[in-house]
C-alpha cells in the first residue's frame, strides 16, 4: 500500500500475484502526481508486465493501458517528486522509477532502475509492499518475510537499511510474514499472519520529528459474520483520513479507533462497492482522454454573476477567476468567453494580461496563482432562458491533470418588477424602479447620475505609485472622522465643496477586548488609508484624509456598529450612494478565523472597483456583504449601496490579528448644485435650456411639455419614444439619447450665440417687401446672401399653411421654399431634395 507524503493522494493495494493494483483517491494538497485527476482511478501492473489505470470518472471504468514495462511489479507508489515507484517481484530488491506519458500517442512509459547500495535484504521472495513516509523515505517489505527495509531515494541511487523496530517480538507471539502496509496521521498500519492461519491488523505509532519505531499494538483480526478471512491478499489504504483494506475481493472501511483492541478483537467495518466488471476489462486500450502525463499544471475557471437577477436593459458583472492549483507553471493560458445573444457587451477588466475578441490571454499562470476578469454586459432585449448561460473555458500549452474544472457556467435570472406601482417621479405610468428615464428628458438616468466632480472628490494619487489611478478618482468621497472615539451617539457632520452636508450617527456600537467601555472605544482608533499597506486600495484610491478608516487594535475581537446618514443639498433631501471598503487585510492564513460584513437599508451592493484578484467576497447582489479573505497584500475590492441611508458592519478577528472598515460616497451628479441630481433635473446645467434639447438628437421647443419633459409617450422602461429607435427625433437608432451639452453650462444650445459661417463672395440680396414705405433700396442689399428680404413693424409673415399631403402634391418644389404644415406643427424648409423642420440653433 502507498501513501503520498503531501497528501494529494493516498493508493490502495488491490489485489497480489499475477496482478498488482492500487486505488487512488485525491485530498487537497499542493503536488498532482502523474495522471491522476482527483485520484478516480485504479492503477495497475499485470501479469502481461503492462501498466494501466481503470478511469473511475466514466460510468463504465474504462480501462487505460499505458505501455508494458517489461518487468514483473510489485506494489507501486507515488513519492514527493510525483513520480511513481514499484518494487520488482522477480528480481532482488530491484526499485524502478516509472514515468507514463500520457500524450504520447500511443502513450508510452520510461522505466527506470534505481542503482542499489546499502545493506541489502539477504533473500528476496519478490516485493509485497512499499510506502513512502512524509519524509520521502520508502518502507519495502517482501513475500514470506518479517523484515521491513527503509530505503532513501536520492536521484537515481536507493540506499538500503533494515528499519529498526521491535516487531520481531511479536513472532512469540505467534506472528509471522507481513501483508500490506500504510502510512496514516503518524501511524504505520500493517496486515500480519498469525499462526492460526488469519490475519491481523496491527497499528504502529512513529516518531513525529523522524518517523522512526516507537511503539505497536495489535488492533484485531478480520472477521466477516462467522469466517475469519486471511487478509494475506489484502491491501491496506488511507482515504480522506480513513483507513481501508480488501478483503477476499471487498472494500471494507474499518472503524477506527478500535475499542478493545486485542488479537482477538474483530475490527469492525462498512463494506464498500468495488468497480464491478474489473477482470474483464484487463488488457483493453483506449488513447482517449488523457489525464496530464507528469507535470502538475492543474488550472481551474470559476464563474459568479451580479446581481443574479436582473431586468432587461439593467448591468450586470461576470466575475471569471483563473487558479492554477497545480505544482508547475502553466504558460500560453487562455480563457475564452463569448456572451450569448442575451447580454450586450460593455466593457472587461483583467488583473492581468489582455481581453480582445472573447478571449482572456493571461499568458503565464504560476503554480497558486489566481487572476481576476470581470465582463460589464447589459441583458439585452428578447433576453431568456436559452440565451443567457454563459460559459467559459481555460486552456493552456501544457496538459493540465484535471480537465473538469476548466469550464465554468453562469446565468443571470431576468425578472420581471412590479413597475406599475410605487414611486413614479415622473408621472409616466412606469414606477421608479423599472424606469430608465426618471425626469422624461430622453436621456437614460445610467448617462446622467455621475459625472466627474474633481472639485468634491477627496482622491489623490500616490506619488510613485505602481498603480494607476482608479477610473473613478474623480467620482468617489470617503468621509474623514478626524480622530473622534467610536461610541453610541457618535455624530458627526461634514460638508462637501458642493454645499451637500451630511450628519452621520453612530448607534449599536459593540466591541470585544481592548478592554470594554471607554477603554474598549479607545482600542479603536481612526488612521489613514491613503499610505497604509494593508488598506491596498490606498493604491488606486488615495484619499487627502488622515483619519478615514475605524481602526481596531490586536486586542479587538469583534467590532459593531450602525451608522445612519442624513443628507441634505440647498435645503433638499439629497440621495446618497454609500461605499463600504475593508481597510485592513482579512485573511484566513495560519488558520486563523477573521471576517468583515456590512449590511444596508439601501440598493443592494453592487461591485465597484477592485485591485489586484480582489478578494473573495459573498452576497454581492444582496444587502450584505461578507468577506473572508481579501488576500494579504494581493486584493482588495470595495462596493456601494445606491440610496441609502443606514450602513451596519460587523468585525471579527482573532487576538493576534487587527481589522477596520471605511465609508465613502460614490457621488450623484448635481452640476448646476441646485440639490436635484441630474438625473431627476430637467435642466441639469442651470442654463435655462432644458436638458431634452441639449441631448444629442433632434428633439426641438415643440416636442416638450410645460415642465420641459418630452409631450411623446414612453416605452416600457418609461423612455421617451421620440428619442427611441424609429421615433422621430431619434439619431442614434437605440433607447434614448445622448447626454449632448446637458452638463455643460458654457453651452445653451437654445441660444444661437456663435458667428455665422461665412465662405465664398458675398451677394445682394435680390427682392425686398416692406411695409416701412422705404424709398432706397439700400436696406435690402445691405444683407447679404438672401433671396428675399421681408420687413414689418406691425404685420406677421404668415407663410402657406399646408397639410403633408398637400405638401407632397406641389410637384416641382424649389429649394429656399418654406411652408407651415399643419400636421407637423413645424415651419417646413425644402432644402432641394427633401423637406426637413427647421429649429433654432448654431452653426456648430
Amino acid at each position: 500500500m502507498i501513501f503520498n507524503p503531501q497528501g494529494r493522494h493516498k493508493l490502495l493495494w488491490l489485489c497480489c500475484g499475477l496482478l498488482q493494483i492500487i486505488f487512488l483517491q485525491a485530498v487537497q494538497a499542493q503536488i498532482s502526481p502523474c495522471g491522476t485527476p482527483e485520484g478516480k482511478h485504479i492503477w495497475f501492473s499485470d501479469a502481461d508486465k503492462k501498466l494501466g489505470y481503470i478511469d473511475l470518472t466514466t460510468t463504465d471504468q474504462r480501462i487505460k493501458t499505458v505501455c508494458s514495462t517489461n518487468k514483473q511489479l510489485g506494489d507501486i507508489a507515488f513519492n514527493l517528486d510525483g513520480k511513481l515507484y514499484a518494487i520488482s517481484r522477480e528480481e532482488q530488491s530491484k526499485l524502478y522509477r516509472i514515468e507514463p506519458n500520457l500524450n504520447a500517442d500511443p502513450t508510452t512509459c520510461t522505466v527506470e532502475a534505481l542503482t542499489n547500495s546499502g545493506a541489502l535484504p539477504s533473500r528476496n521472495n519478490g516485493g509485497v509492499s512499499m510506502t513512502f513516509l512524509p519524509n520521502g523515505t520508502a518502507l519495502v517489505s517482501f513475500v514470506s518475510q518479517a523484515t521491513i527495509y527503509r530505503v532513501t531515494i536520492n536521484g537515481n541511487n536507493a540506499t538500503w537499511s533494515e528499519w529498526s523496530h521491535q516487531l520481531g517480538a511479536a513472532a512469540n507471539d505467534g506472528y509471522g510474514p507481513y501483508g500490506d502496509m500504510v502510512y496514516l496521521n503518524g501511524k504505520l498500519y500493517l496486515t500480519r499472519n498469525h499462526s492460526d492461519g488469519k490475519y491481523r491488523l496491527l497499528e504502529i505509532t512513529l516518531n513525529t520529528n523522524d518517523f522512526t519505531y516507537e511503539s505497536y499494538r495489535v488492533l484485531g483480526k478480520f472477521q466477516n459474520s462467522t469466517n475469519d478471512y486471511n487478509t494475506r491478499a489484502s491491501g491496506l489504504a488511507a482515504v480522506d483520513g480513513k483507513l481501508y483494506a480488501t478483503v477476499n475481493n471487498e472494500l471494507w472501511e474499518l472503524n477506527l479507533p478500535v475499542a478493545n483492541p486485542g488479537v482477538g478483537q474483530l475490527i469492525g467495518y462498512t463494506k464498500k462497492e468495488l468497480p464491478s466488471g474489473l477482470q474483464q476489462f484487463l488488457g483493453a486500450t483506449s488513447k482517449q482522454d488523457p489525464f496530464g502525463g507528469c507535470n502538475t499544471v492543474d488550472l481551474s475557471i470559476s464563474k459568479t454573476v451580479y446581481p443574479a437577477q436582473a431586468q432587461v436593459g439593467e448591468t450586470v458583472i461576470f466575475r471569471l477567476t483563473a487558479k492554477n492549483i497545480g505544482g508547475d507553471n502553466a504558460t500560453d493560458v487562455i480563457v475564452s468567453d463569448q456572451l450569448p445573444a442575451g447580454y450586450t457587451f460593455v466593457s472587461a477588466s483583467p488583473s492581468a494580461g489582455t481581453w480582445s475578441n472573447n478571449q482572456w490571454t493571461i499568458g503565464d499562470l504560476n503554480a497558486g496563482q489566481t487572476e481576476i476578469l470581470d465582463i460589464t454586459a447589459t441583458v439585452a432585449q428578447g433576453a431568456d432562458s436559452d440565451n443567457l448561460t454563459n460559459t467559459a473555458t481555460i486552456t493552456s500549452a501544457d496538459v493540465d491533470l484535471d480537465t473538469r474544472d476548466n469550464t465554468s457556467s453562469v446565468a443571470v435570472e431576468v425578472v420581471a418588477k412590479p413597475c406599475n406601482s410605487g414611486i413614479d417621479t415622473d408621472g409616466d405610468g412606469v414606477s421608479d424602479i423599472c424606469d430608465l428615464d426618471n425626469d422624461n428628458d430622453g436621456i437614460l438616468d445610467a448617462d446622467e447620475l455621475r459625472c466627474d466632480t474633481p472639485d468634491v472628490s477627496n482622491i489623490v494619487q500616490n506619488a510613485g505609485s505602481n498603480y494607476n489611478p482608479g477610473a473613478y478618482k474623480q467620482q468617489l468621497y470617503f468621509f474623514d472622522w478626524d480622530d473622534v472615539e467610536l461610541t453610541d451617539g457618535l455624530t458627526k457632520m461634514f460638508t462637501l465643496p458642493d454645499g451637500l452636508t451630511i450628519t452621520a450617527t453612530f448607534s449599536n456600537v459593540e466591541i470585544d477586548g481592548g478592554g470594554g467601555g471607554s477603554q474598549g472605544a479607545a482600542a479603536v482608533n481612526t488612521q489613514p488609508f491613503k499610505t497604509w499597506a494593508h488598506s491596498w486600495l490606498a493604491k488606486k484610491y488615495n484619499t487627502t484624509g488622515n483619519y478615514t478608516s475605524f481602526y481596531g487594535n490586536q486586542a479587538v475581537t469583534s467590532l459593531k456598529a450602525t451608522v445612519t446618514f442624513e443628507a441634505t443639498k440647498n435645503g433638499e433631501p439629497f440621495r446618497l450612494d454609500l461605499i463600504a471598503m475593508d481597510s485592513e487585510t482579512t485573511t484566513p492564513s495560519l488558520g486563523l478565523e477573521e471576517s468583515w460584513s456590512a449590511t444596508t437599508n439601501g440598493g443592494n451592493w453592487q461591485y465597484l472597483d477592485h485591485i489586484g484578484t480582489g478578494g473573495v467576497w459573498e452576497g454581492v447582489g444582496s444587502n450584505k456583504i461578507t468577506t473572508t479573505d481579501t488576500e494579504t497584500n494581493t486584493g482588495n475590492a470595495f462596493f456601494y449601496s445606491p440610496n441609502a441611508t443606514e450602513l451596519s458592519f460587523e468585525l471579527k478577528s482573532p487576538s493576534t490579528q487587527q481589522q477596520a472598515f471605511a465609508i465613502g460616497l460614490f457621488l450623484v451628479c448635481d452640476t448646476d448644485n441646485d440639490g436635484i441630481p441630474n438625473y431627476l433635473d430637467t435642466d441639469s446645467d442651470g442654463d435655462g435650456c432644458p436638458d431634452a434639447i441639449e441631448g444629442d438628437e433632434n428633439v426641438t421647443r415643440h416636442d416638450l411639455n410645460d415642465d420641459n419633459t418630452i409631450n411623446s409617450p414612453v416605452d416600457d422602461k418609461g423612455v421617451p419614444t421620440l428619442v427611441n429607435d424609429g421615433g422621430a427625433a431619434d439619431v442614434g437608432g437605440d433607447r434614448g439619447q445622448g447626454v449632448g451639452s446637458s452638463k455643460d453650462a458654457s453651452i445653451n444650445a437654445c441660444n444661437c450665440t456663435a458667428e455665422p459661417t461665412r465662405g465664398g463672395t458675398d451677394s445682394n440680396t435680390p427682392i425686398g417687401i416692406s411695409t416701412l414705405n422705404r424709398n432706397t433700396t439700400d436696406w435690402v442689399t445691405q444683407h447679404k446672401n438672401g433671396f428675399i428680404k421681408l420687413e414689418s413693424d406691425k404685420y406677421g409673415f404668415v407663410p402657406t399653411r399646408i397639410k403633408t399631403d398637400e405638401r407632397d402634391a406641389i410637384a416641382e418644389p424649389i429649394e429656399g421654399m418654406v411652408i407651415w404644415n399643419i400636421d407637423t406643427q413645424c415651419l417646413e424648409l425644402y432644402n432641394g431634395t427633401q423637406w426637413v423642420c427647421t429649429q433654432k440653433g448654431c452653426n456648430q
